[in-house]
């Protein structure tokens, strides 16, 4: 008898818008190498996400890159709050302002969004390293001033579109997504693209706050993973090597779930003190970039962090790992 193995509705979809823009960023890095100075990848990158944003979600939602008006400001406020991608409410937002940017769409005309209208904030950034970073954390950063003007819901992260080889101490990319003070805004979610060479790997990240059991770090950044061989023992996943397991229920007929299972790895980094951590992980599977989304839309929808009871047990998109 041979065993049925399933897949949620749209997986392929997502893999390919995934691999369309990740397209679009090699070829502006192709032609970008021998330039002095190399940023047209970064902004291609930027483009490409906010474009394929503006067609994917419902249409009560804009995406623009610009700036964030908040209602009071300092005369002499030395802060543009200018942002590489920026969600707003479509359907309320008056526009103030607003000229067009060099990639020459829609997306990338950059206007001026009152905050109270801001829903989400991203900064994109080609690859993942300790400077592109630190230079988005402080873009986020500059969000606690004015905090106090969003919406409950909103929420920022930041977009890698590729993480290369990972250096000795790659850890640090995540370490320094993690403000010291714990009054500045962090990421609340975010996404790697792609792990180079290991093209069908993607990387969700997430902040989180609170007690840890085990030690603060967890190295390393990636472990190719997409090479181990699922055993089920029991019907449960098991493996020699620390590379763990996710579990989605999804249903398959009217009243039954099933148990299917994505490999994955994951690593963290905190900051803080025990029961007052702040810390970043990072989970890297197949299925890395439609959680992100997943996430996303969550988050848009009704204020909390993906997770299948939020969608009512059936998430969309995802991709399950056969066993061996």
């Amino acid at each position: 008898m041979t065993t049925k193995t399933y897949k949620t509705a749209g997986w392929q979809r997502f893999e390919l818008n995934r691999r369309k823009m990740l397209a679009n960023y090699d070829l502006a890095k192709f032609e970008n190498a021998k330039r002095p100075l190399q940023t047209e990848h970064g902004n291609v990158a930027e483009a490409t996400l906010r474009s394929w944003l503006n067609d994917f979600l419902p249409d009560r939602y804009g995406v623009t890159s610009g700036f964030i008006l908040p209602p009071v400001l300092e005369v002499n406020h030395p802060v543009e709050y200018h942002y590489d991608l920026i969600i707003y409410d479509r359907l309320n937002a008056p526009v103030l302002a607003s000229d067009l940017d060099n990639d020459k769409s829609r997306s990338g005309t950059s206007k001026m969004i009152p905050a109270q209208c801001v829903k989400a904030v991203f900064e994109v950034k080609a690859r993942a390293t300790q400077a592109s970073s630190t230079t988005a954390a402080k873009k986020l950063q500059e969000l606690s001033a004015i905090r106090r003007f969003f919406g409950r819901n909103f929420f920022s992260g930041v977009v890698f579109f590729e993480l290369e080889t990972p250096p000795k101490r790659s850890l640090k990319i995540l370490d320094e997504l993690i403000p010291d003070s714990a009054q500045s805004r962090m990421l609340d979610t975010g996404c790697i693209l792609r792990c180079t060479p290991h093209e069908e790997a993607s990387g969700k990240l997430e902040s989180f706050h609170g007690v840890i059991n085990g030690p603060t770090s967890q190295p390393p950044l990636f472990r190719n993973f997409l090479d181990v061989r699922m055993v089920l023992e029991g019907g449960i996943p098991s493996s020699t090597n620390d590379t763990s397991f996710g579990i989605f229920n999804v249903r398959t007929t009217s009243n039954n779930h099933q148990q299917h299972f994505y490999l994955r790895h994951i690593s963290r980094t905190a900051k803080g003190e025990p029961g007052n951590y702040r810390g970043v992980t990072v989970e890297w599977s197949r299925n890395g970039f439609t959680i992100f989304i997943l996430d996303l839309l969550s988050r848009l929808g009704t204020g909390r962090r993906f997770s299948p009871d939020v969608v009512g047990g059936l998430p969309f998109g995802l991709e399950f790992d056969q066993p061996n």
